[in-house]
């Protein structure tokens, strides 16, 4: 029975993820940092569910390369909808956030890591490049089953982070291994259901339950049904979104 209800949801989030698609918006903007006026642009793939994927330049830097970004839209009530977006080094590292909120003419902004809380106005419009776009296309068999990881340094200076590994098994499964530290630990490896490029793990233990969908450069993991309280440790689970190590 349970076998067959998470099947149905994998057929219902695949068609949902399909029909997202089609809803996909770019844009791209560049503006200055406040602290030390330093000019920097962004580049951002939005589907219609609140995934956000896109990239962060600094053209005045002296390797001025696009740093890749990922988060969603949050909306929290008294200020509005806006975006976290975190910036990924190649290794899965964030180097920080960055937090949108949509302003007459493009974007009101705040950068932040560890050490810095800087502000940032993007308000001059320009041109994505079409080689830049598509992080939101379903990844492909052949972009899964690769490893991902994410990890910060946690405002009291701690460091937090994850990784998951993915093996196809078959047509229709997935092997998954994900270790999760935050501080607290949460680990589990088995094998899920795999559909189109979105797959369902279940930790029987836990009575936990998680989704995973993949695209080219990233995954997205969220809870279906959370542990039991107290199994993996206070507010731990494997949500979160992987960046795919080296962009493999």
């Amino acid at each position: 029975m349970k076998k067959t209800i998470i099947i149905t949801m994998m057929c219902l989030m695949a068609a949902i993820g399909a029909k997202a698609q089609e809803n996909i918006t770019y844009e791209a903007w560049e503006g200055t940092m406040k602290k030390g006026n330093t000019p920097v642009q962004v580049f951002i793939e939005k589907r219609n569910d609140g995934i956000v994927a896109g990239w962060i330049r600094y053209p005045k830097a002296k390797n001025p390369d696009y740093i890749f970004l990922a988060g969603h839209t949050q909306d929290d009530g008294e200020e509005g909808e806006y975006m976290s977006l975190f910036e990924y080094q190649k290794d899965g590292h964030q180097n920080g956030c960055l937090y949108l909120s949509k302003a007459e003419r493009g974007y009101t902004a705040c950068w932040i890591n560890i050490d810095n809380d800087i502000d940032v106005v993007f308000d001059s419009e320009i041109d994505y490049p079409d080689e830049l776009k598509n992080q939101l296309v379903p990844a492909t068999r052949d972009e899964i089953g690769k490893k991902y990881a994410f990890e910060y340094d946690h405002i009291t200076g701690d460091t937090r982070g994850g990784t998951a590994e993915f093996k196809l098994k078959g047509t229709e499964k997935l092997a998954y291994d994900i270790s999760v530290y935050a501080p607290n630990l949460a680990e589990g490896n088995g094998v899920g259901a795999l559909f189109g490029n979105i797959m369902t793990g279940v930790e029987e233990g836990a009575n936990y339950e998680f989704h995973v969908e993949f695209f080219p450069r990233f995954c997205v993991i969220s809870d279906i049904v959370g542990p039991e309280e107290g199994y993996y440790g206070a507010w731990t689970t494997f949500a979160n979104i992987y960046i795919k190590v080296n962009g493999k």
